[in-house]
């Protein structure tokens, strides 16, 4: 009887990850099936560490600042939201407008992560060619992952038109 219990959890558990997936709640990645046990012990409802959510917040500053974003964790289905940018959508529209910044910006300077849930709040400064823009991003960190990029910043004014 404790075998068929076993078996049945192990069946509702791999039922409940493939839905997770498709629903885009954790990425394929994270969602490696070994026997009945999942390789990532990770799963939606998890929290991961407040000092590993900072680390892919920075590890994608660090991305921008470097001027190489190939191993920021974006998810799948990750969205970025900005004062410039309409809504995308999915890790290759991110990828593609994050690439077509990068040549601006010079460097990142963070001042303050604030983490509550699986969201990390970051204050942070980037200059660019332009100037030293304030920024504030609110990000979705899940399973080790940026799911969600809203960015907050206030530009400097372009010295020739006046406009930021």
């Amino acid at each position: 009887m404790i075998s068929f219990f076993t078996s049945a959890y192990s069946l509702l558990r791999l039922a409940a990850l493939r839905l997770a997936v498709s629903c885009g709640l954790i990425s394929a990645a994270n969602a490696v099936v070994v026997g009945p046990l999942l390789a990532s012990q990770r799963t939606r409802g998890e929290s991961v560490s407040r000092e590993e959510k900072v680390a892919v917040v920075e590890a994608y500053l660090r991305g921008l600042a470097g001027k190489d974003i190939s191993k920021i964790p974006f998810a799948a289905n990750i969205t970025f939201e900005g004062p410039r940018v309409g809504k995308l959508i999915g890790r290759n529209a991110v990828v593609g407008f994050l690439t077509s910044i990068l040549p601006a910006v010079r460097s990142v300077q963070i001042k303050q992560h604030i983490v509550e849930g699986d969201f990390v709040a970051t204050v942070f400064e980037m200059e660019t060619i332009f100037g030293v823009d304030q920024v504030f991003d609110r990000v979705h960190v899940c399973d080790g992952e940026l799911k969600e990029i809203h960015s907050f910043y206030y530009p400097q004014p372009n010295p020739t038109t006046g406009v930021p």
